[in-house]
Formats: C-alpha cells, structure tokens, sequence
C-alpha cells in the first residue's frame, strides 16, 4: 500500500475516533460526556430557601384567613342544620313505643336523613379542600415572586427550596418520616445564603415558630339504627379544618 493511501486511512480513523468523543470542528465545544463551558460572567451563585414555612405563614396571615373562615362557616351551617333536623327525629324515636309501625318508619327516615348527610359532609370537605388548594396555590405564586426578586438583588442565579433549621426528624410514622427528609434536599448549606428571613420581611410575615393547632375533627354521619334500638346522635362538627402546608 503506497504511503499517500495509508496517511488517509489513518487521518479518516482519527477524524471518526474525534466525532465519537464529541468533537464538532475547530471552535466548537466537544458534547460527549460534559456540558459546554458557560459564557463568561455566568458564573453560579446558589441559595436556599424555605418555601413551605413561608407559604404556610401566608396562608395562616390575614390576607387568606378570613375569607377561609367565611367559607367554611358557611359550609358549617348547613351540616349544622341536618344535624338538628336528626337530633329532632331522634327524639321523636326515643319517645315513642319501639316496636310500632309509627316508630319504625320515623327510623327508616332517620337513616335516609343520615346518608343525605353524609353525602353533604363529603360534599362540603371536597369544596373545602379545593378552596385551601386555591388559596395555597395562590400565596406560592406571590412567593415565589418575591423569592425571584430577592434572588436578583443579592446577585444569586439559582434558588433551592428546602426546609431550614436544625436537621431533626419529629414524624412518628415511615410516611411521615420520609417525607420530612424528602423537603430537606439541601444536607448542607451556607446559611448567609438563605433567603427565608428577606423574603418574609418583604412579605411582612413573622418570623416566629407558629404552635401546633388542634385538628378539628370532620364531621361525622350518623350510623343507620337497626329496628329496636334508639339511634345515636349525628355529629355535625365543622366541615373542614384549616389548609396547611406539608412538614
């Protein structure tokens, strides 16, 4: 083979060898196994923030509160009123004679009365937990607004969200558990580069540990009483408990 020929094959072989490895021509960065070198003057400046704590102070503040406690009671009221028409039909039962055709009948009205309000507590928890939706989903946009801007002002080009303070774990269930590690992404952090307590004083939001509220039970139905026996009383409750932000 003349030596013209074998210097061609062995200048085709490197050039096939070179495109395999990403190289693209003179000027152009290789793309095989690492990402281009950013521009001049990109350089990444990260920092942290609290999005659940914040979001859940909002939605706590009075700019959600109210308009919350409005709704709900105005979905308590009407559980409030089946539950007395029930309370009314039970004492009709208790006071009349057990085995009469009269008191069986007000007892199979006991138990329709009793799935329609069930069918209305289930309504209104459903309508309850789409209004909390809306209204978290709504203080997370603002939020994240006002975490975007005080990104910019301090000169940072990317924000994680992560749950802030000391590391400790305080679910008593797997679930739980897990879930609390899944909002800490960031293991370690600067804290001069976390934004939580800037973006809650734009926000105006106290920056105080808020004390575990009581969870309202959800209103329960009455149990359907079978013949002979006197009915329990219905358990109107409230029709749903205030939204929250996951821990």
């Amino acid at each position: 083979m003349r030596k013209a020929e074998r210097a061609f094959i062995y200048v085709g072989l490197a050039a096939a060898l070179l495109l395999g490895l990403g190289w693209r021509g003179p000027g152009l960065p290789a793309v095989a196994g690492e990402a281009p070198a950013r521009q001049p003057g990109g350089t990444i400046r990260m920092a942290t923030v609290d999005m659940l704590k914040i979001v859940e102070k909002m939605v706590k503040s009075e700019r959600y509160s109210p308009s919350r406690e409005a709704f709900n009671k105005e979905l308590t009221t009407k559980l409030e009123s089946m539950a007395g028409d029930l309370q009314a039909l039970r004492a009709q039962i208790q006071s009349s004679p057990q085995n009469s055709p009269e008191t069986q009948t007000l007892m199979q009205n006991y138990q329709a009365r009793g799935q329609e309000f069930e069918q209305a507590r289930n309504e209104a928890a459903n309508r309850s937990d789409e209004f909390n939706a809306r209204q978290i989903a709504e203080a997370y946009r603002l939020v994240v607004e006002v975490v975007d801007a005080q990104a910019k002002k301090a000169g940072y080009t990317h924000v994680l969200a992560t749950r802030s303070g000391p590391p400790t774990l305080k679910s008593g269930n797997i679930a739980g558990t897990v879930q609390e590690m899944l909002a800490r992404p960031v293991v370690m952090g600067e804290p001069a580069d976390d934004l939580t307590k800037a973006v809650m004083d734009e926000l105006k939001l106290p920056d105080t540990e808020d004390a575990p509220a009581p969870g309202a039970a959800p209103a329960g139905a009455p149990a359907p009483a079978p013949a002979g026996n006197t009915p329990p009383a219905p358990a109107p409750g409230p029709a749903a408990t205030p939204a929250t932000t996951p821990k």
